[in-house]
């Protein structure tokens, strides 16, 4: 017997009980994973609409087609018009009613956090003030965030080889990128708390993961990173650890692992010397070491079982 279909893990509450949140089956999902507080899912559906529901967690939808797709949203009983376009932001925040009709097929990465998770993240940040997140589906152009998540997606379906540190890094990157674009206005009073305890505020940490995510394939050294922030080397190093519980310089080589797996995936018969060159590693020894690390498997394992994978598929 073949296995069945997995289920989504986005729920949602009516009058009537708990429905799933997207009523179509997942294509693929964070379900093996074992997240706390975490979904990662894609699903493609078909022209139609969606009841009022409430969900009790945050959600973010990513299209990732071609074209924007005309929708209608009722938010809190607030008509809203407009269309969901390829790599653009929307954000649901839990609690908010939600109804929508959209007018064409509509292929998308969601991803939904507890609002007790980004409290968290903000704790592991040491963050004070608790965010007041709002929903927004003017269609944000984020590309720190769509990057993160996008990285987040092909871990999932690469199979989640090894790399839960990756994991990790990516989900408290994730939550704390979310509180910023989507808070409520407390974002002064906690960049002074953060600098009065020797932290990177969130608007820096924002700053960072742009500049990093957009840089990775160069040539990149900690003073570029620095001057890009306009903070001294040494000071970046030493909050930039405080802040995120990595070194600065690892998690360049974890961005870095995580590109090099993109390109095999898309890529399979590049060879791994070429792959190491364009993620921008100084060494295929620097490059092998990283790579093991961070996925759990060398390059040339992690290739085999991507091959192994495209031949199922």
């Amino acid at each position: 017997m073949g296995q069945a279909p997995p289920r989504t893990q986005l729920l949602a509450t009516t009058a009537g009980g708990t429905v799933p949140a997207i009523p179509t089956t997942p294509r693929y999902g964070s379900a093996t994973s074992h997240w706390d507080g975490f979904v990662l899912e894609r699903h493609l559906l078909p022209a139609g609409n969606l009841d009022t529901t409430v969900m009790p967690v945050h959600c973010l939808a990513i299209p990732i087609g071609r074209d924007p797709v005309a929708i209608r949203w009722h938010v809190n009983g607030r008509r809203l018009d407009g269309a969901m376009a390829p790599n653009q932001v929307y954000f649901r925040a839990a609690g908010d009613a939600l109804s929508s009709a959209w007018s064409a097929p509509l292929d998308a990465i969601y991803f939904s956090v507890r609002p007790d998770a980004v409290v968290l993240a903000h704790e592991r940040t040491h963050q004070r003030s608790t965010p007041d997140l709002r929903s927004d589906f003017a269609g944000g152009a984020d590309n720190g965030l769509v990057q993160l998540v996008l990285a987040l997606d092909a871990h999932v379906r690469g199979g989640s080889v090894g790399g839960s540190l990756l994991d990790q890094s990516l989900l408290l990157a994730i939550s704390l990128r979310v509180a910023l674009l989507y808070g409520g206005g407390k974002q002064d009073a906690t960049a002074l708390a953060a600098r009065q305890q020797g932290l990177l505020s969130r608007h820096i940490l924002a700053r960072l993961d742009d500049f990093i995510l957009a840089h990775l394939s160069q040539p990149l050294t900690i003073d570029a990173i620095a001057a890009a922030v306009h903070i001294s080397p040494f000071h970046l190093c030493r909050m930039f650890r405080k802040t995120r519980q990595v070194s600065l310089w690892q998690y360049v080589l974890m961005c870095r692992a995580e590109y090099a797996r993109k390109l095999i995936r898309r890529h399979p018969d590049m060879p791994l010397s070429d792959v190491a060159a364009a993620s921008g590693f100084d060494s295929y020894t620097q490059f092998f070491a990283a790579f093991r690390k961070f996925s759990g498997a060398s390059p040339s394992d992690f290739r085999r079982n991507a091959h192994a994978q495209a031949r199922q598929a």
